[in-house]
C-alpha cells in the first residue's frame, strides 16, 4: 500500500459554504481527486488540456505518489470531505527557467465565486515563496473570462496571445498565456 501521510493545511478561509482548507494532496486523496475530475469534466468548461479519458484510481494514487513536492506538487481545496477544487503545479526543470513554475488549476461550479481558485493560488503562492521561485505562470482559454478576471485580480498580467493554438473539433480557439512575479522568495 502507498503511503497515506496527511499533509497539513496551508490555509483554511470561510466560504459560503463553511470552513474550506486547502493543503497538498496526498495518496489517500486519489478516489476524492477522482471523483473531482469526473465532476469537473462533467460541467463542460473549455479548459486548455483536456484528456480522452480519465485516469485509473491507481493512476491517480501513482501519480500524487511521484509527486515530490519540491518540483512538483498538487494541492486540493476540501470542502468537508469533497474535492472542490484542484491545483497542479510543476517547476520548470532546465537551469535558465527554475525560477519559474506553471501551474492549472480547476474549481467545481457549484464553488466558484467562493474564494477556492483564490486559496488554491494563495496556497500556491506560498509553495513558491517557500521555494525560492520568482514567477508562476499559466495558459487560459480565451473564452474563460471568469478564471481571466480571477487571475487579473491576483495580479497576474497577459504576456500573450496565441491565436487558434488549440483545436476543439473542427474549430480552433485561443489561448492566453499570463503570469506574475512571487514577492517575498526564500533566497535560494
Amino acid at each position: 500500500m502507498l503511503e497515506q501521510r496527511i499533509e497539513p493545511t496551508l490555509m483554511s478561509f470561510d466560504s459560503k459554504f463553511g470552513l474550506m482548507n486547502i493543503r497538498q494532496a496526498t495518496t489517500a486523496d486519489a478516489p476524492l481527486v477522482l471523483d473531482f475530475l469526473r465532476d469537473f469534466r462533467a460541467e463542460g468548461l473549455q479548459t486548455v488540456l483536456q484528456h480522452a479519458s480519465l485516469p485509473t484510481a491507481q493512476d491517480e494514487e501513482t501519480f500524487i505518489q511521484r509527486l515530490d513536492g519540491a518540483a512538483r506538487a498538487m494541492f486540493v481545496a476540501l470542502d468537508d470531505e469533497r474535492v472542490v477544487g484542484c491545483l497542479n503545479a510543476r517547476v520548470y526543470r532546465h537551469p535558465q527557467f527554475r525560477h519559474t513554475c506553471e501551474f492549472g488549476v480547476g474549481v467545481l461550479k457549484s464553488h466558484r465565486g467562493a474564494g477556492v481558485g483564490s486559496g488554491l493560488i494563495g496556497g500556491l503562492l506560498q509553495w513558491s515563496r517557500q521555494r525560492g521561485l520568482r514567477r508562476i505562470e499559466l495558459t487560459v482559454v480565451a473564452s474563460n473570462t471568469a478564471a481571466i478576471g480571477l487571475y487579473r485580480r491576483l495580479g497576474f498580467k497577459e504576456e500573450c496571445r496565441k491565436v487558434g493554438a488549440i483545436r476543439r473539433g473542427a474549430r480552433y480557439e485561443d489561448v492566453i498565456h499570463m503570469a506574475m512575479r512571487v514577492e517575498g522568495a526564500v533566497a535560494e
